[in-house]
């Protein structure tokens, strides 16, 4: 009856130590998934805000400067975008020289457009904020998109 007893206590402290063991290890693994899932996720996380950040330079880089930025009479970005009475956007420097040169050319002559050639019955020009405010942005994206890739 005791080696009964006595067999009983060694197999139940076996039981006992190899339970714990096994709760150990299954904690012991349930934080080594939750850790790789962790890091798998963040690996995730990071490989999507790389390739969001290379569609972004790749549309910056290769379209060049957005047609609508660029002054028709230059064909250069503009700086200081205004509006002419024929409703068209055009560099302030440009569009002024334009009247200044027309004007001196016939000055009985009605002013023309420079997109339409239609006459203008106003040379005010008013300018275009909210065209270089997205002007600006622009550069400052396509200034860091070239920063950073160098």
């Amino acid at each position: 009856a005791v080696l009964c007893w006595w067999w009983c206590v060694v197999l139940y402290c076996k039981f006992r130590d190899n339970w714990r063991g096994c709760v150990r290890r299954g904690r012991m693994e349930q934080r080594r998934i939750r850790e790789g899932v962790r890091a798998e996720s963040r690996a995730k996380m990071v490989a999507a805000l790389q390739r969001n950040l290379e569609e972004e330079e790749s549309l910056l880089a290769p379209a060049g400067v957005p047609n609508e930025f660029e002054c028709p009479i230059m064909l250069t970005l503009m700086d200081d975008p205004v509006v002419a009475a024929d409703g068209q956007t055009y560099e302030r420097a440009a569009i002024e020289q334009w009247f200044t040169e027309r004007c001196r050319d016939c000055p009985l002559q009605p002013f023309l457009s420079p997109m339409t050639n239609a006459p203008m019955t106003d040379t005010r020009v008013v300018s275009n904020i909210a065209l270089r405010k997205l002007i600006r942005e622009y550069v400052e994206r396509r200034d860091l998109a070239q920063h950073s890739s160098s």
